[in-house]
């Protein structure tokens, strides 16, 4: 996963979930700013934030 190091409500909510920073780079190809890549360890997270989750499925209402 990656975030634009200029938008801290992504990077932060990956940090807040787990996320490791991998390397922060100029992406001169597609972003074209500093990027921030990070990996995150989903099993983990959901393990640890599963009451937030839960949460959030139960309010969510699908659309058909």
């Amino acid at each position: 996963m990656d975030a634009d190091k200029v938008n801290p409500a992504s990077w932060k909510t990956m940090e807040s979930l787990g996320a490791i920073k991998i390397r922060e780079f100029f992406d001169k190809q597609n972003a074209h700013c500093i990027v921030k890549d990070y990996e995150i360890n989903v099993e983990e997270s959901l393990s640890k934030n599963s009451d937030i989750y839960e949460q959030m499925i139960k309010q969510t209402v699908l659309k058909k």
